[in-house]
């Protein structure tokens, strides 16, 4: 025989290991079909229940990424503000953030409110809500300075009615008695003034003593003049006009004199700040008609405290006729300004705040929203095993709808529902009925193609028998590792079974058509077993430890998702390859040769002997490949590499996006609602930019604010507003909080308002005193490159401020923009230690199993043609023919990948090349009839892988259409165009020099015979 049909035992060759390994399955081949049955069965409880440890990790960082830090100083500084996770209502329609729509936004407020199946909701929030809050917090304000005026010694109203006495009590005496003198012709009208000041200053003289001499005081003031004005006596000539006197013109003349000189007499007549308040405030308050009427004192003491705690009179007006005592119960408060705020937005005692009104209206006023805020996040899963947010979001989907079909007839308002949580759940759903329709598809697709590779439709059920335990076993081991180590994101299932279905199906047609290869040739069934686990064996389970270093390199990525990814895929791999060691060699034992039927026995042996006629006469296309690329190695390597310079120049350049929801198809209703939202409110809006700054005194000391600082948040503040890509920037000194000069005026304001600003500081400065909170809102999406370029213009100019202001101490930035921005530089960073990492563990694997050291060099090289020409052909097609965005994880988790599958057919090729090495080293041969024998396998692999991640590229979520497509180009392009002709050619170019290595690690050709085999009946299979 030539040495192309001659067999050679098993155990001559290869690893001794796995030569054991294959006689101990061929005696015992129940053993392993059983534990590993047994294995699944008790994992079973933990594979129904590996959704529970799924969470959403897109943008989960390690704890040193800056905008990791700027959140942990958000939890610990603004502990209020860091709360669970929240959904958006948006209702959209001709002016229904108006009055217009007023009815229609409360209807569906309050059904979400009093909806009980709605669990752990901490806040059903829209613009009558916010407002109804502030009106809350204003009416406590007054009613805390109400109250206490009305609870003093003297009371409010009591020291009112005193001080309009003292005030206008004498000035009215004096007109009374001025008028009796007239009336009753005692004197004449033009000469009434002494008498009635003398009959006056008597009438005040029988008061006490004290009173006398204040009352005297204003009189003579009143009276004489001040220095303030001049008095009746001297002014009334021109007030009450010549004779015959007009007597109407009495009390505006004695009104008017009053007015013109108490001012000026009081501080003298009643020595100190505190005595002098009041009585100054009545003497234009009120008049000498209306001093001692009950209305007009109510109203000038409403005014006086109005002016003194700053609060506008009308509500304070409206807080006193509420509630006459000064005080009331929250409950109380909460149901008069709910009424208020829920009835016509046109008698609104008080504007709506400019903060509030941007929150939650849009500009045209056309869209407002409804916020539903949750007390936890919205991966939690309750005791029962529910997800009560997600099972929220579904059921305010079902809610709403009907309400506005009830309050709403006319259908004029639209419904939207979106944000991080809804976004998440989309994800979530998305995922979920992929995975419905991938897995069923990718395992179709995998048992047509195995079935038309080995024409023999038996052959899936030893293929996938291993890769069936192999993905239940995978799962629970998900759920093991997500129950007591770390939680996986929700890509990692489909990732998983896509992973384990073609890599598992690789092995398992390596290993078959392998035992075919051994029948072929002639050995028995058993032996055929045995050297199919020495040889493939040890092939698969070099390829299977590639994979294991390349996603291991991902699981210490620092990066959650792809750490995430790289844990599952790692385990998975690893169970998948030990199964395709035992259960499928064990099945190769019990099913023999009728695996191929109809080609068995007879037809078998036909078959083989056609097989090796062609393989000897060398037809087969992969032998006229093999000849091509070792005759004319230096042509075939300049046409590759000629052929990949516009690929690889474009794979250089391609786009990449930030935003991990665009991944989202436009048809999610998340995303159509985040559309919606971002066209009524902006951009910016769901994902603003939290930016902190530490300042190293405090900004607000015993009711004084520090200039410095204050300066400095304008200064920080007007910088945000003016860089390019910035729509607006809310803070202390804008939006929310006041002007500049009223903070530097804070000490000298009216209590009240001071009062009201100390409410507003916990919103934007610390519980250290120190820091300030900025929020930045982009005028793009929050997530998109142009906000990072946003952020990285406010970091340079903010950082510049901050180096000439040495008060500065720290600033933190935090938000979408940051962490996208933190995950791009994070996983450049990552990426380069992966790819160090798993280039280091795959050269040490490949130079100890082949004992050379410029082999692991060149199949390393290769790979990375294979991931450029996918990369470039995957960005062409999705982003520039669909315009779908190229997530900036694709070529990190593309040439990591690679890295491990692609060397798959390296390991399978060089492995088999080394093993006809040993038969024939010399020349070219050994390359060609390496890939005669392992061409057809290798390419019916890399079909069977790549169709696996190219069914994954169906998936409506484009990150996974991504991977699906680049992933399945590179294996496919890896196996047909650079295992099939560029390794060989670069082989041959090397000759004997690319195999040389350390004497210890060669391999030795046999010294044993070569003997033909027949079965144990003496026939051929």
């Amino acid at each position: 025989m030539d040495s192309q049909t001659q067999h050679r035992p098993a155990s001559a060759r290869g690893s001794r290991f796995f030569t054991s390994l294959g006689r101990a399955i061929v005696r015992h081949p129940w053993y392993p079909i059983i534990f590993w049955l047994l294995l699944v069965v008790v994992a079973l409880p933990a594979i129904v229940q590996v959704d529970s440890v799924t969470t959403n990790s897109a943008t989960t960082l390690p704890s040193s990424a800056p905008s990791v830090i700027a959140q942990n100083q958000i939890n610990a500084l603004f502990p209020s503000q860091s709360s669970g996770s929240s959904t958006f209502v948006l209702l959209e329609g001709p002016g229904v953030g108006t009055a217009t729509g007023q009815s229609t936004v409360l209807a569906v407020a309050d059904a979400i409110s009093a909806d009980k199946s709605l669990h752990y909701v901490s806040g059903v929030d829209s613009v009558y809500s916010a407002y109804q809050g502030y009106l809350s917090g204003e009416t406590q304000l007054a009613l805390g300075f109400l109250g206490s005026a009305l609870a003093a010694s003297p009371s409010l109203t009591v020291a009112v009615n005193d001080s309009a006495s003292l005030v206008w009590g004498p000035p009215a005496l004096y007109v009374d008695v001025w008028l009796n003198l007239v009336e009753n012709e005692s004197v004449n009208s033009s000469a009434a003034n002494w008498p009635a000041f003398n009959q006056t200053w008597s009438e005040i003289s029988a008061e006490s003593p004290v009173g006398a001499e204040v009352g005297h005081a204003i009189l003579a003031a009143f009276y004489n003049g001040s220095s303030s004005g001049s008095g009746f006596n001297s002014s009334s000539a021109n007030c009450l006009g010549p004779a015959p006197i007009d007597i109407s013109n009495l009390l505006p003349c004695a009104d008017n004199a009053t007015r013109a000189t108490l001012p000026g007499a009081i501080p003298e007549i009643l020595p100190g700040p505190a005595n002098q308040t009041l009585p100054l405030y009545l003497v234009s308050a009120l008049d000498i008609q209306n001093f001692t009427a009950v209305g007009a004192t109510h109203a000038a003491a409403a005014g006086f405290l109005s002016q003194e705690a700053g609060i506008p009179i009308a509500w304070l007006n409206d807080v006193w006729d509420e509630f006459p005592s000064g005080s009331a119960t929250a409950t109380e408060i909460t149901a008069w300004t709910t009424g208020i705020a829920t009835a016509s937005p046109a008698a609104y005692p008080l504007p709506v705040p400019a903060s509030i009104q941007q929150s939650f209206v849009s500009p045209s006023g056309n869209a407002t929203l409804i916020i539903v805020g949750f007390s936890v996040s919205d991966s939690y899963t309750a005791p029962n095993g529910t997800t009560p947010v997600f099972d929220a979001l579904a059921q305010i989907n079902t809610l709403v709808p009907s309400i506005l079909r009830e309050v709403n007839p006319s259908g004029s308002v639209a419904f939207y529902q979106t944000g991080p949580s809804y976004l998440d759940d989309n994800e979530n759903h998305l995922l979920s009925s992929d995975l419905e329709i991938i897995l069923p598809l990718t395992v179709s697709v995998l048992i047509l193609i195995t079935m038309l590779y080995f024409r023999a439709p038996g052959t899936p059920l030893v293929t996938f028998t291993a890769i069936g335990i192999a993905l239940a076993l995978g799962l629970g081991a998900i759920y093991l590792i997500g129950k007591y180590v770390t939680q996986f994101d929700v890509t990692s299932i489909t990732l998983v079974d896509t992973f384990v279905l073609g890599v598992g199906t690789d092995y398992s047609v390596f290993l078959v058509a392998r035992y075919r290869e051994e029948l072929i040739h002639g050995a028995t069934p058993k032996d055929a077993v045995v050297t199919t686990v020495t040889w493939a064996g040890e092939s698969i389970a070099t390829s299977g430890v590639t994979v294991i270093v390349s996603t291991l390199a991902m699981a210490f990525s620092g990066i959650a998702l792809l750490s995430q990814w790289g844990i599952a895929l790692s385990v998975a791999v690893a169970l998948t390859l030990l199964l395709a060691l035992t259960v499928t060699p064990a099945l190769l034992t019990l099913v023999g040769p009728r695996l191929f039927w109809p080609y068995t026995r007879e037809r078998f042996v036909r078959q083989a002997a056609k097989s090796r006629e062609a393989t000897a006469a060398g037809r087969t296309y992969f032998a006229k490949a093999g000849k091509l690329a070792t005759t004319r190695p230096k042509t075939v390597i300049a046409v590759i590499l000629l052929l990949s310079i516009p690929l690889v120049f474009v794979a250089l350049n391609v786009p990449l996006s930030y935003n991990f929801y665009a991944q989202l198809p436009n048809s999610q209703p998340a995303a159509e609602g985040l559309h919606h939202l971002e066209q009524q409110f902006g951009g910016g809006y769901v994902f603003p930019t939290i930016i902190l700054v530490t300042f190293e005194q405090p900004l607000v000391v015993d009711n004084t604010t520090n200039a410095q600082e204050f300066t400095d948040v304008n200064a920080i503040q007007s910088i945000m507003n003016h860089t390019a890509g910035i729509s607006s920037a809310d803070s202390l000194t804008g939006i929310g909080g006041a002007p500049l000069s009223t903070w530097l005026n804070y000490s000298s304001l009216p209590p009240a308002q001071r009062l009201s600003l100390s409410g507003v500081l916990p919103q934007y400065i610390g519980n250290d005193n120190r820091t300030v909170w900025f929020t930045v809102t982009p005028s793009s999406d929050g997530l998109s490159n142009a906000a990072v370029n946003s952020l990285n213009s406010i970091e340079s100019k903010v950082g510049a401020y901050a180096t000439a202001h040495p008060e500065i101490q720290a600033v933190y930035y935090g938000g979408a923009a940051s962490t996208i921005k933190d995950l791009a530089t994070q996983t450049t960073a990552a990426t380069e230690r992966m790819i160090i990492a798993a280039t280091i563990g795959l050269f040490l694997v490949l130079f100890l199993v082949l004992g050379a050291v410029a082999i692991p060099p060149i199949a390393l090289a290769t790979i990375g043609l294979s991931i450029s020409w996918a990369y470039a052909i995957t960005y062409l097609a999705l982003g520039r023919l669909l315009g779908s965005p190229i997530f900036f994880f694709v070529p990190t988790i593309l040439f990591v990948l690679i890295l491990g599958l692609g060397m798959d057919y390296n390991v399978f090729i060089l492995t088999r090349v080394r093993e006809e090495r040993l038969r024939d080293p010399h020349g070219t041969r050994p390359i060609v009839r390496a890939i005669t024998h392992t061409g057809g396998v290798i390419t019916a692999a890399a079909v069977i892988l790549a169709s696996a991640f190219l069914v994954l590229g169906t998936s409506t979520f484009t990150l996974l259409e991504a991977i699906g497509l680049a992933v399945g180009l590179a294996v496919l392009l890896d196996a047909m165009v650079v295992r099939t002709y560029f390794v060989p050619a670069a082989l041959a170019l090397g000759r004997e020099g690319v195999w040389k290595g350390p004497r210890a690690l060669r391999r030795m050709p046999p010294a044993d015979p070569e003997t033909p085999a027949v079965d144990g009946e003496g026939k051929a299979p």
